[in-house]
C-alpha cells in the first residue's frame, strides 16, 4: 500500500511539473522613429489567436504571457497622396 502512495505522489508531481510553465507580465512604451508615443498600437503574442493588447494614449502596453512566446508589433503605414 505504501508503495502505491509514493508511486501515485510521484506521478503527480510529474504531472505538475509537465503542464506547469510560467506566466510572466511584459509592459513597454511603443514609439515611432523620432521618439514619439504611439497610441492604439497593437501588441500581440505570436501564434496565440486573441492574445494581444492596444497601447494607451502614452503609448504604453502591459501584457500577460507565457515565457518564451514571442511578442509582434504589427505595423500598418498609411500614405496620403494629394489627387487633383
Amino acid at each position: 500500500m505504501k508503495r502505491y502512495i509514493v508511486m501515485l505522489i510521484a506521478l503527480l508531481a510529474f504531472f505538475v511539473t509537465a503542464f506547469a510553465q510560467n506566466e510572466i507580465e511584459i509592459s513597454g512604451i511603443v514609439t515611432d522613429q523620432t521618439g514619439e508615443a504611439l497610441p492604439g498600437a497593437n501588441v500581440v503574442v505570436k501564434d496565440v489567436a486573441g492574445l494581444g493588447v492596444i497601447t494607451d494614449i502614452d503609448g504604453s502596453y502591459k501584457i500577460k504571457m507565457k515565457e518564451y512566446q514571442t511578442l509582434i508589433f504589427p505595423i500598418s503605414a498609411i500614405s496620403r497622396k494629394k489627387c487633383w
